[in-house]
């Protein structure tokens, strides 16, 4: 349920059709969500990326959003089913041409079921094609454009119908915050470490110095996202781990009463106008 005044007070600034927000109503369905994306030419599919979603409690929401980690088939003994049944979803919807950007819930003791469909790209501002072209080989951009511009007839053709091997594995994994308030900066240290992961491949903010950032309870609520990518799952695995523990701690710095110039390197501060939810900033303030 969406309590309609606190969600367009929070997001309106960020979501402008928020503004004519509602209530949402939705089945609960327990268990783990994943992303199928295809691409469909003449009633032929191919399914370019499945991804899983890892997602917690946090922040005193139920489930937030850490993490997509790109799967291939043969990873999980449920992802032929959730298949399947997203080829039957197509099958039902009489779609022939375009992109498709489908969820699925896999739920135990009942299977998959669909959270949403839609006749449209993978989202994420495309943040996702260039690790799956690492990975993959292709990615469904590449696959649709093939499609639209060739009619299918080099890359369309050429992929598997299903994502049966992977050259590297991936996961792009939300940032989270614990604080809320005027941004001052990210803790340099803190990212120094996220970098220095030997599966790091990229990052991205969605708030900059001076911007509000919200405590991270959604998906419009989450500051930025990292982008993993190793041959060895296990290094990969461990990469994984060790960024949320990184995250746990905290990487942001808000203000939260007077305001001091303050140089965006953080090379000093202030520690009467800063709020970071871990001491990993203690370090980095110098006596002044």
């Amino acid at each position: 349920t969406i309590i309609t005044g606190e969600h367009k007070e929070r997001y309106s600034n960020k979501y402008k059709h928020y503004e004519e927000a509602g209530v949402l109503l939705q089945e609960l369905l327990e268990g783990t969500e994943y992303i199928v994306n295809l691409v469909v030419l003449d009633g032929v599919s191919k399914c370019t990326a499945i991804w899983k979603y890892d997602k917690r409690p946090y922040n005193g929401a139920p489930f937030v959003c850490y993490s997509k980690k790109l799967m291939a088939l043969g990873d999980e003994d449920c992802l032929a089913d959730i298949l399947e049944y997203t080829q039957g979803v197509i099958t039902s919807l009489g779609f022939c041409n375009g992109a498709l950007h489908a969820e699925v819930m896999y739920v135990p003791n009942r299977g998959p079921v669909l959270v949403e469909m839609n006749c449209r790209l993978h989202g994420g501002n495309a943040q996702w094609v260039v690790p799956a072209e690492i990975c993959m080989g292709y990615s469904q951009l590449s696959v649709f454009m093939d499609a639209y511009m060739n009619h299918g007839e080099g890359q369309f053709r050429s992929v598997p119908a299903e994502p049966t091997t992977k050259f590297a594995g991936c996961y792009q994994v939300k940032m989270r915050s614990h604080v809320e308030g005027p941004l001052e900066d990210v803790i340099p240290s803190q990212l120094v470490r996220i970098q220095s992961l030997k599966s790091y491949h990229s990052h991205w903010f969605t708030v900059k110095p001076g911007d509000m950032i919200l405590k991270t309870r959604d998906m419009p609520s989450v500051p930025g996202e990292v982008t993993l990518i190793h041959e060895d799952n296990d290094q990969l695995e461990s990469d994984y781990k060790t960024l949320n523990d990184i995250l746990h701690e905290g990487i942001f710095l808000v203000r939260t009463a007077s305001t001091f110039a303050i140089p965006s390197t953080l090379g000093v501060s202030a520690p009467d106008n800063l709020s970071v939810n871990s001491a990993a900033a203690s370090a980095l303030i110098p006596t002044i």
